[in-house]
């Protein structure tokens, strides 16, 4: 059994907990999902327990404004130890860009969310939103030096939530290193504002409710 709670005011606080009825209802796992009040648990064929469909909310705020920002899909399941975990065999795809291999199961259709998060791995989506990162990256540094740019010329026209997504998705499909070889293509070099972005994305991660999962992530793909 799977409830959900909410607790505070906006964007705050949603936390799931999954109960096992029989021989006795017993509390398995929780899961504090902060800001991302989504979560649904769906059957695989094969798996005894559901996968929980999920997204994490670390990166809020971070390079966005909230309605804004990008949370990166997870494919979660009953762990040990009282908590929900990654289920890496879900969530890890076998080349840089590829999606994920939840996206191959029944569930990825009937499920419009899913869906379209799965469609954002398609080549056409993926082609688009690098032209689309250049294009901005141009237009920032087209009136002035990289030097008088700050944080806020970055994070107000959107490039920032846009290259912080595009980097989320390979590091969640276990291809961080990947990700910051494509970030050479549209963002070269190591202007102030780059390194900052760096150091925030990796706060971001490394801050998350799934830090150990994202690292086991990475180990696996080696």
């Amino acid at each position: 059994m799977h409830l959900s709670s909410f607790t505070g005011g906006a964007n705050c606080c949603t936390t799931h907990e999954v109960y096992r009825l029989k021989p006795r209802v017993r509390l398995v796992a929780t899961y504090a999902a902060g800001a991302m009040g989504g979560g649904e648990f769906v059957d695989v064929p094969g798996r005894k327990a559901p996968i929980m469909i999920s997204a994490d909310d670390s990166p809020a705020n971070a390079f966005a404004p909230y309605a804004n920002s990008y949370f990166p899909m997870m494919a979660l399941e009953v762990g040990k130890h009282g908590r929900m975990q990654f289920a890496l065999d879900l969530m890890l795809s076998k080349l840089p860009g590829q999606p994920p291999p939840v996206c191959a199961l029944a569930v990825a259709k009937s499920n419009l969310w899913l869906k379209e998060r799965c469609a954002e791995y398609t080549t056409l989506q993926r082609q688009a939103r690098t032209r689309e990162i250049k294009a901005k990256l141009a237009a920032i540094k087209s009136n002035r030096s990289v030097e008088k740019l700050e944080w806020q010329d970055y994070f107000a026209n959107g490039v920032l939530a846009a290259v912080s997504a595009e980097m989320n998705r390979y590091t969640y499909t276990g291809h961080g290193n990947a990700g910051y070889n494509w970030l050479e293509t549209v963002w070269p070099g190591n202007d102030e504002i780059k390194v900052r972005f760096i150091a925030t994305l990796r706060q971001t991660q490394a801050k998350s409710a799934f830090a150990e999962d994202l690292k086991r992530l990475a180990y696996d793909n080696r």
